[in-house]
C-alpha cells in the first residue's frame, strides 16, 4: 500500500466519489467503507483473495476468529471461498486520526452518511470519536452533514499476512478456488436452558463460554430464541459448582451483549460437540 497515494485518493473520494458505489465495499486499494450490524457493531466488507485463510485474515486485521464467525455464520457450512465478501469487525478504539508511518501499516476508513444521521450522533454514539477533531479531519466548518456525504474516520492499523508456514494446521483453510469448501466438525448435541452472563470474568470483549460437557477449546453455538440472535463462543472451562443446577452455560459479557441479553440470567438454545 502507498501511503502517499492514500491521502491523495481520500481527497479525490471526498469531492468526486460517485453515488452509485455501494457502502461497505472497498473503493480504493487502501480505503474501505464502514457499516454496522443490528447490534451496532462496526465492520467492513473484505474480498477474500486466493490462498488466504481465516487465520491470515484474522492476523492481518488483528481480530479473533470468534468475531469472524459471529459476523459470518455461513462460514460454518460453506467455508472460505476466493472472491467471497467477508464481514470483518472493526474495533472503535483501533481507529486513529493520525496518518500511519509504514506504507503497509493501515487502511483508510470512510463512512457514507445515511438519512437522519447527524455528525454529533455518529461521533459520540457510533464511532466514539472527538467531534471537533472529526470536523477538522474532514475540513468541515459546521457539524451539518447531508445524506450521501462521505466522511473520513481515520486509519485502521493492519499487519502483514502471516507466512503459510506460520499458519496452524487446524486453521489452514485457504481460498484456493471458488469451489473450495472448508469442512467443520458438525454439532452433535443440543440443549435449552438458562445462561448466566459474567460481566467481570472470562475476558473483556471476548466470546468465551463455560460448559460442563462440550469439548474444551471447541466452538459452541448459543442462540437467543426471543431475538433470533446467534453467537459462536469458545469453550474455555467448566461451570463452577457454585451455580444453580438449572444453569446450562456461563457466557462472557461480550457474548451476552451480542445475544441481546438484558438480565444476567436469560434463556438460550445451544449446540455443541
Amino acid at each position: 500500500m502507498n501511503i502517499k497515494g492514500l491521502i491523495f485518493s481520500a481527497l479525490i473520494l471526498i469531492s468526486h466519489v460517485t453515488w452509485s458505489q455501494i457502502p461497505g465495499t472497498r473503493i480504493q486499494n487502501d480505503s474501505f467503507f464502514l457499516e454496522t450490524d443490528p447490534s451496532n457493531r462496526l465492520y467492513l466488507n473484505y474480498k477474500v483473495s486466493k490462498k488466504q485463510t481465516l487465520y491470515s485474515i484474522s492476523k492481518t486485521f488483528q481480530i479473533d476468529l470468534d468475531s469472524l464467525f459471529y459476523l459470518n455464520p455461513e462460514l460454518k457450512t460453506t467455508g472460505l471461498h476466493e472472491n467471497a465478501i467477508l464481514k470483518v469487525p472493526v474495533n472503535k478504539s483501533s481507529i486513529s486520526l493520525n496518518r500511519l508511518e509504514s506504507p503497509k501499516s493501515g487502511i483508510l476508513l470512510l463512512y457514507k452518511i445515511k438519512t437522519g444521521e447527524s455528525l454529533y450522533h455518529l461521533s459520540k454514539r457510533k464511532f466514539d470519536l472527538n467531534l471537533s477533531n472529526l470536523l477538522k479531519y474532514n475540513n468541515l466548518k459546521t457539524s451539518a452533514v447531508h445524506e450521501g456525504s462521505i466522511l473520513k474516520l481515520g486509519y485502521l492499523p493492519i499487519l502483514d499476512s502471516p507466512k503459510e508456514k506460520e499458519v496452524p494446521d487446524n486453521n489452514h483453510q485457504s481460498a484456493d478456488t471458488e469451489n473450495t469448501i472448508v469442512e467443520f466438525e458438525p454439532f452433535t448435541k443440543q440443549s435449552r436452558g438458562v445462561a448466566v452472563s459474567e460481566y467481570d470474568q472470562l475476558g473483556s470483549g471476548r466470546l468465551f463460554a463455560l460448559h460442563n460437557t462440550a469439548k474444551m477449546d471447541s466452538q459452541i453455538e448459543i442462540e437467543n430464541p426471543v431475538l433470533n440472535r446467534k453467537v459462536y463462543a469458545k469453550v474455555i472451562g467448566r461451570i463452577p459448582p457454585i451455580y444453580e443446577h438449572d444453569v446450562q452455560i456461563i457466557v462472557s459479557a461480550e457474548t451476552a451483549r451480542l445475544l441481546g441479553a438484558v438480565d444476567k440470567r436469560f434463556f438460550v438454545s445451544i449446540k455443541y460437540r
